[in-house]
């Protein structure tokens, strides 16, 4: 009698592990994004809108890039008298540069992303709404709005500068440090978990719920299934990025990747409905 229960509690185990693991074979195939037919998509979206493109996502990084150029050239004139215009600017030796620029080369970075970051958002708004009347300034400083500023910028020193303080100590050590490799592996984490933040606040903001900490619960359930799936992409595109510095001009692959990641997002959103809240 003993051994008949048993055998049924087997069976009955078994038959109970066989429809979970079907159950999980199709949760798994349904929250399968397909990165080609995405890729495709994007392409398409692209043709006939590159100059809108250019303007949004390109041209914000060259006027940054021009303006950080001349800063650099007048901190270096500020602390060692060296003229732009003579010769003795370029015998100003490669430690004084160094010395005059190392403060604020953190700094610098640290605008260029959030620019790119509003940028990112406002592309996000040009997926949905392609013949949109809005002017290009209004969408590349769409994270400045006052609608979203104030989550915008608490989620990006939360996740675009305390993560990456630690990286200009940690210059100091070898490449091979276990310190470096931890920070690395810590970084990439927590860039994968919480990529969708940012466009999860912005949709919460435009349904009158702003919230930086639903943002960030959120963008950790939105990711289950993802994250692996998101780090693939990320690779992907890590390929055309050689192909651009090869081949290609990189003032394509920018507004590109930022397409890339709008349409991630949209159809991550569409596998799991009803987790974040409805657009229009």
């Amino acid at each position: 009698m003993e051994k008949g229960t048993g055998t049924s509690a087997g069976v009955f185990l078994c038959l109970h592990l066989s429809n979970r693991l079907q159950w999980l074979r199709k949760e798994l195939a349904f929250m399968i994004i397909p990165r080609a037919a995405l890729k495709a998509q994007v392409k398409a979206r692209m043709r006939g809108h590159y100059g809108v493109l250019f303007g949004m996502t390109v041209l914000p990084l060259i006027l940054l890039a021009v303006a950080v150029m001349l800063g650099r050239y007048l901190v270096i004139y500020s602390t060692t008298g060296a003229r732009i215009w003579s010769l003795q600017f370029f015998g100003v030796t490669p430690m004084q540069h160094n010395s005059a620029l190392m403060s604020r080369d953190f700094l610098l970075a640290v605008l260029t992303d959030l620019i790119s970051t509003s940028i990112a958002l406002g592309v996000l708004f040009w997926w949905r709404h392609p013949a949109t009347n809005r002017s290009i300034t209004a969408i590349v400083l769409t994270g400045f709005h006052r609608r979203y500023v104030g989550g915008f910028l608490f989620l990006f020193i939360l996740l675009g500068v305390l993560p990456n303080l630690p990286f200009f100590w940690l210059t100091l050590l070898p490449w091979w440090s276990p310190a470096r490799l931890v920070w690395l592996v810590v970084v990439t984490f927590v860039q994968i978990v919480f990529f969708p933040a940012f466009y999860i606040y912005y949709d919460l903001a435009n349904a009158n719920e702003p919230s930086v900490l639903l943002a960030l619960k959120l963008s950790w359930q939105l990711m289950q299934g993802f994250k692996l799936q998101y780090f693939i992409l990320c690779l992907s595109l890590l390929g055309w990025l050689v192909l651009c510095l090869l081949f290609l001009p990189l003032f394509w692959y920018l507004p590109y990747v930022q397409l890339i990641m709008a349409a991630w997002y949209e159809a991550m959103r569409a596998a799991k409905p009803g987790l974040i809240p409805a657009v229009g």
